[in-house]
């Protein structure tokens, strides 16, 4: 555990993204193929985040307010992704059912 704790500490963007998210109210958690490569201990490629709380915009004006000098690129349009410091940024899955 103290090697996974120390893989994503280490990570250049890791704790201001976390710390922004926060600050607005959400919770970012670090999901995916990083969460294998570090209990594995191989050090992840890239880091993925889904963040609970916010809605896509309020995700969008938190990364833009906190982080005003960063190269924010927005993909995706129904389900969007958003990347900075070498991190994937996504939403909760908002899924709707017809039944």
């Amino acid at each position: 555990t103290n090697t996974l704790m120390h893989t994503f500490k280490t990570h250049q963007g890791i704790q201001k993204i976390a710390h922004a998210i926060r600050a607005d109210q959400g919770r970012a958690y670090i999901v995916g193929g990083a969460v294998r490569d570090a209990i594995l201990g191989h050090t992840p490629k890239d880091i993925d985040f889904e963040i609970f709380g916010l809605q896509p915009e309020q995700l969008e004006t938190c990364l833009r307010n906190h982080f005003p000098n960063c190269n924010i690129v927005r993909c995706g349009v129904s389900f969007p992704v958003w990347k900075i410091y070498g991190a994937d940024l996504g939403t909760e899955a908002q899924e709707a059912f017809d039944i």
